[in-house]
């Protein structure tokens, strides 16, 4: 994982071109890659604040790298942003000097709608059909393979709009199963992310919106080197190992070193400045979820939107997990360094806080998806009977399709998916390239 990593990392100095020093570990990130790392490149208000909580309280332990192997505690955050430009996939694997290849050929709003067998072979998926309604259809034939990434959510529905899932289900739908995979679709898993707000005590003035816009476009310095939601630390803990819910469930995490729970505490809460008054914030990611949603098609129409169910907080273990988080980011702004600052609750507001049931209700009503669906095109073992795709990314039972995306998580890493997902498709590279090396030997 990390030699994938560091290959595809290049690590900047922050947008303020402050020294950095302390802020991370070199000795885990590389230098060299496309993807532009940075740490924070503008000061929050609360950044003191925080970290005197970690030489207050033994429960938030400052580290200098969550990426060196043993993430619990809290870091400075590591971001996509390059000199104060946002960094990832589009400007950096689609960055002109790749789109200009002769070999690569990119097509813009064009929806792939499904795929069909190919040299009347039922089982060999090579054709795809696209276009952006049923009057434009276009067909395209690989000479080799068809590498599906269409993500969590549209590469379940492509199978299933091309008959590859479960028969039963796609005869109600109308279409006429061509293979067999009931996995497709299935286990979808995402991250239930929620925020919690403080009123303070603030006397720095919002930010004045137009002159920031003005300083990024002359420098790309200022606030809007960051996202408006993201933070400038993160804390990554797990759940104490005599927390009751291991006397009746099994932990799920990958093991000791594995977070449960994500917290990023924020500089106004996320919010403008209002006749409310000001505020802090925490997110609160729930990195370990074990309930499962899933991803259907209401119909033989590609273009109808899937239906998507995440299926959030379904488990015992998974409401447990989600409320000790928002317990321990109380306990956070509990701490000394928040005294004469943090004012009282703002949401989930006071009545919210006085029992487990109270705050569950809160959290069910208020939680949304982290955006990090995983899982519906499942890998497994190469004959296990449930699954999509074996380990080299080949769909089970098939030929001349392939899946690389985040769909093929078996299940979902305990942080971000973006850097997964990155790994994910340098490794299916080398597969695909390997794979056609040994063919054209032969």
């Amino acid at each position: 994982m990390s030699d994938y990593s560091g290959k595809i990392e290049r690590w900047t100095e922050p947008a303020d071109r402050h020294n950095d020093t302390g802020e991370f570990d070199p000795t885990f990130h590389g230098f060299h890659g496309i993807v532009g790392i940075s740490s924070p490149g503008f000061p929050a208000e609360i950044d003191s604040r925080v970290l005197q909580t970690t030489k207050q309280l033994d429960e938030f332990p400052f580290i200098i790298d969550y990426n060196a192997g043993r993430p619990i505690g809290l870091a400075w955050y590591q971001g996509n942003v390059d000199h104060g430009v946002r960094s990832s996939a589009a400007t950096a694997y689609l960055a002109p000097r790749f789109l200009n290849r002769s070999n690569l050929h990119t097509l813009v709003n064009t929806r792939v709608t499904r795929l069909l067998s190919t040299n009347n072979d039922s089982k060999d998926f090579r054709t795809i059909e696209l276009g952006n309604d049923v009057q434009s259809l276009s067909y395209l034939t690989a000479g080799k393979e068809v590498v599906l990434s269409a993500g969590a959510i549209n590469s379940p529905q492509i199978l299933l709009q091309s008959g590859i899932g479960d028969e039963a289900e796609l005869r109600n739908v109308g279409i006429t199963p061509l293979h067999p995979l009931p996995s497709v679709g299935k286990n979808m898993t995402d991250q239930p992310y929620v925020s919690v707000v403080w009123n303070v005590n603030s006397t720095v003035p919002p930010i004045n919106t137009t002159a920031a816009i003005e300083e990024w476009k002359a420098n790309h310095t200022g606030p809007f080197t960051m996202s408006p939601t993201a933070s400038n630390h993160i804390a990554f803990l797990r759940l104490p190992n005599n927390s009751t819910i291991f006397d009746t469930v099994q932990d799920p995490a990958a093991g000791p070193n594995t977070p449960h729970m994500e917290l990023t505490p924020l500089d106004n809460g996320g919010l403008r400045q209002t006749a409310n008054g000001t505020f802090v914030s925490m997110g609160i990611t729930f990195l370990t979820p074990t309930s499962r949603g899933s991803v259907t098609i209401t119909s033989s129409n590609p273009f109808d939107p899937p239906q998507i169910d995440p299926n959030l907080l379904a488990s015992d273990f998974d409401i447990f997990t989600f409320r000790e988080s928002v317990r321990a980011s109380q306990r956070f702004f509990g701490a000394p360094a928040w005294n004469n600052y943090v004012v009282g609750p703002f949401q989930p507001p006071e009545d919210a806080n006085t029992s487990d049931d109270d705050l569950d209700s809160y959290l069910r009503q208020n939680s949304i998806p982290a955006s990090h669906a995983s899982g519906t095109c499942a890998m497994s073992a190469k004959n296990a009977q449930y699954g999509v795709v074996d380990p080299d990314l080949l769909v089970k039972g098939v030929k001349g399709l392939r899946v690389v995306d985040a769909s093929v998580f078996p299940s979902i890493p305990a942080g971000h998916t973006q850097v997964p997902v990155y790994v994910v498709a340098e490794k299916a590279a080398e597969m695909i390239k390997s794979d056609w090396s040994e063919s054209l030997k032969n």
